[in-house]
């Protein structure tokens, strides 16, 4: 591996300046959209036992063939290793960042940054060639600079500033399983395996250790959605076959009134989404001055305070709040405060799961 040369403090910050002021393409960003990622160890048997059950309500992932694929990641982590340190440390918001291939082959090459909040999960990707892999692997990151994608630019920045590192190469066998067009996907990643002694991401022969216990595997549970299609087919079911059973009895009135009664239901479900929606602010700040000014700055919106993590003189405050789309504007008021770092506004349509 080739040494990686110095860069200068300015030159760095030249590049950030670069990276705020380029005009970015329409596939450069996305709004964030967290989704719901739940992770249990369980055991094959208990996983033969559910793909019985579910095999009624989901069905396999078209795009695995053979009912399953072989996933590959490679980890990097920055000189402090923070992505460690904070799962570790059950820091509330964190982020890692990887590149993915699939069964040892080169055509679907991607560079991911997984943003994770309790059991919210956001992800972004861009694509690589297997010719720009070799060159983040041979400490060459230039190319990263003039990517289109702003995932791309943000990496060079990681490697650059924060020295940005291959850590770990992980395997495992994953067996995928859909609803609702992929908005519900139950997943088993099977014989977990950690490789040693290089980061060839591409190398089949690489040497692997088994991570997990025999028998043991992964079962991931994503959804993006509140409500499931099938737990809106099975309520909308619900109401066919009790207007069916009064019309047919001939208590029409009743039938009527069931109706109105549904209709109602999902006006005021709908109503009340439209009078405010549930948030929740993370807020990375310095000083117990700047935390007493962030509270005022809330001013008459419900708010509660869910968490606060305190890693020397940093504070991480996670805030839930109540309010309406014209009361967003504390998030600007709360920036301005000296002294805070960032402010993160993240929709909360669930459980928390901190």
């Amino acid at each position: 591996m080739k040494k990686i040369k110095n860069i200068s403090h300015a030159r760095i910050a030249e590049h950030m300046k670069q990276l705020k002021n380029a005009e970015l393409p329409e596939h450069a960003g996305t709004a964030e959209h967290f989704r719901n990622e739940w992770k249990y160890l369980i055991s094959t048997s208990e996983k033969e036992l559910l793909e019985l059950r579910m095999k009624h309500l989901l069905k396999k992932d078209p795009h695995a063939s053979d009912g399953g694929y072989m996933i590959r990641s490679l980890y990097f982590d920055d000189y402090w290793n923070s992505a460690y340190e904070e799962k570790e440390s059950g820091v509330l918001m964190r982020k890692k960042y990887r590149i993915r291939i699939y069964d040892y082959s080169d055509r679907s090459i991607k560079l991911e940054r997984k943003k994770k909040f309790g059991s919210y999960i956001y992800k972004e990707s861009a694509p690589l060639t297997r010719e720009e892999v070799e060159k983040i692997l041979a400490g060459e990151y230039e190319f990263l600079l003039h990517s289109p994608y702003s995932l791309c630019r943000e990496f060079y920045i990681e490697c650059v500033s924060n020295m940005m590192r291959p850590r770990t190469i992980v395997d495992y066998d994953r067996v995928p399983w859909i609803m609702d067009t992929g908005t519900v996907r139950i997943t088993f990643d099977c014989d977990v395996r950690a490789a040693v002694g290089g980061y060839d991401i591409f190398d089949p022969t690489l040497a692997t250790l088994p991570v997990l216990e025999p028998g043991k595997l992964v079962m991931e549970v994503k959804f993006t959605e509140l409500l499931p299609q099938i737990i809106r087919d099975l309520l909308y079911l619900f109401w066919a076959i009790t207007t069916g059973i009064t019309a047919g009895a001939g208590m029409y009135v009743l039938a009527v009134l069931a109706a109105v009664i549904m209709i109602v239901m999902i006006y005021l479900f709908y109503h009340r989404q439209q009078n405010g929606k549930i948030y929740i602010v993370v807020i990375h700040y310095t000083g117990d001055d700047a935390g007493d000014e962030i509270i005022r700055n809330f001013g008459k919106i419900r708010y509660f305070i869910k968490s606060k993590t305190m890693r020397k003189e940093k504070t991480e405050m996670a805030v839930e709040v109540f309010c309406r789309q014209n009361q967003m504007d504390f998030t600007e008021k709360i920036r301005k405060i000296e002294n805070v770092d960032d402010v993160t506004l993240i929709q909360y349509n669930g459980e928390y799961h901190g």
